[in-house]
């Protein structure tokens, strides 16, 4: 019956819920609620698959999905447009005489100062910080969300700017980028990091030295043997997004939504298969 059902897609869900409004039996409504959850997951599951499969290119489209996930109605151009705004109002106040440091002066005073978004330090592992269009509403976010939408208007602005999977907290990095293309496995890339950039306190701008005081200041016993040298170096997309779902998972682990946490990791290894 399923089967044949989810062969029509996420087409038959208005009427699988037209069903559930005339139907006034709970256990067929809840059988009715688990086919719709069921139908709505594997569409999100097989467009996830075709992300990752397509190079993974688009960080903002993985991050959507993921959303998805959570709000199947979720509008994605109005999410899009939101971000198209906030690119523009930093547009404006760029130019090509503005120094790396300069631009990202500007960049963090419309993000953090204009449109007002923040850390959420009070309710970190709440789920909700990882879900786009919440971070959106609540103008609050963790390191993750906060740094792919800051990624993600970095590029529409053609600024530089990379995901970092710094241990236990991600943040973004400004390259030297003098060529039209930038590759990630360049020898030379970490001598061409201009600076780190914490997209969780406000775009704080910080050096490899700083950040290695820090990681020693929240665990004494680190030792320099250690911190690892990768630790610094920019990382691809599909490393970003596998950092968003693992957040997620742990978030939901916490809160003992076991369905949730699978169905996370089901996406998560269609991830790490393809990685």
């Amino acid at each position: 019956m399923f089967e044949k059902l989810s062969s029509f897609g996420t087409n038959i869900i208005p009427n699988l819920e037209n069903a559930w409004e005339e139907c006034f039996d709970p256990i067929l409504q809840k059988r009715i609620e688990e086919l719709i959850h069921r139908i709505q997951f594997e569409s999100i599951e097989t467009e996830f698959i075709e992300w990752a499969e397509s190079d993974a290119t688009d960080i903002l489209k993985g991050a959507l999905i993921i959303s998805r996930y959570q709000y199947p109605d979720l509008n994605e151009n109005e999410i899009i447009e939101k971000i198209e705004r906030i690119k523009t109002d930093i547009w404006i106040e760029l130019n090509d005489d503005l120094t790396a440091l300069e631009k990202i002066k500007i960049f963090n005073h419309i993000f953090y100062n204009v449109h007002r978004f923040s850390g959420n330090s009070v309710n970190h592992l709440d789920p909700q910080n990882s879900f786009l269009n919440i971070v959106f509403d609540n103008k609050k976010g963790n390191s993750i969300s906060l740094g792919i939408l800051y990624l993600a208007i970095a590029e529409m602005l053609e600024l530089p700017i990379y995901g970092v999977n710094l241990p236990f907290h991600f943040i973004l990095t400004f390259i030297d980028h003098n060529e039209q293309t930038l590759s990630l496995f360049d020898e030379d890339i970490k001598a061409r990091v201009l600076f780190y950039i914490n997209p969780f306190n406000k775009g704080a701008i910080f050096t490899e030295k700083e950040i290695i005081a820090y990681m020693k200041k929240v665990n004494p016993k680190l030792t320099d043997d250690d911190i690892d040298s990768s630790f610094f170096l920019p990382c691809n997309k599909k490393v970003i997004i596998s950092i968003q779902l693992n957040q997620l998972i742990q978030s939901y682990e916490s809160l003992g939504y076991i369905a949730k946490v699978e169905e996370l990791q089901i996406l998560l290894d269609h991830l790490n298969k393809d990685s």
